[in-house]
């Protein structure tokens, strides 16, 4: 296994990882997901590292949130947010992966996880 398939193997299971969830963790998943998605589509790291930091204007509106509801919190932004990323189409990733707006239009529920200073 290459170094570079390393990193991204190590980047999509941070993302699967259910321990300790906070909103700080979720918005940092959401992340490691377009890194992951990008680099899939794109096999380019260098465009994975730019999508992640499409997101570094941006404010994870869920920071300071705990979550005590036995799952039902990080597991409902896995399942609309997360796995959207998982599955965006290919075809838009590679034209705009460095456009973190059209990561949180073309994925359920991302736009309540993050938003800009002014919007928060």
């Amino acid at each position: 296994m290459s170094r570079t398939t390393a990193t991204v193997v190590a980047v999509a299971s941070l993302a699967c990882s259910a321990e300790g969830y906070t909103g700080d963790k979720i918005c940092e998943d959401v992340l490691h997901a377009v890194a992951s998605r990008t680099y899939a589509c794109t096999g380019d790291l260098e465009k994975a590292k730019a999508a992640q930091a499409a997101f570094d204007d941006l404010t994870c509106l869920l920071s300071g949130i705990e979550d005590d509801s036995g799952g039902q919190f990080d597991g409902y932004y896995h399942e609309t947010c997360i796995a959207a990323v998982e599955q965006l189409d290919c075809e838009l990733v590679t034209s705009s992966y460095d456009d973190a707006d059209t990561w949180l239009l073309h994925t359920d529920r991302c736009a309540l996880a993050f938003g800009t200073e002014a919007g928060a």
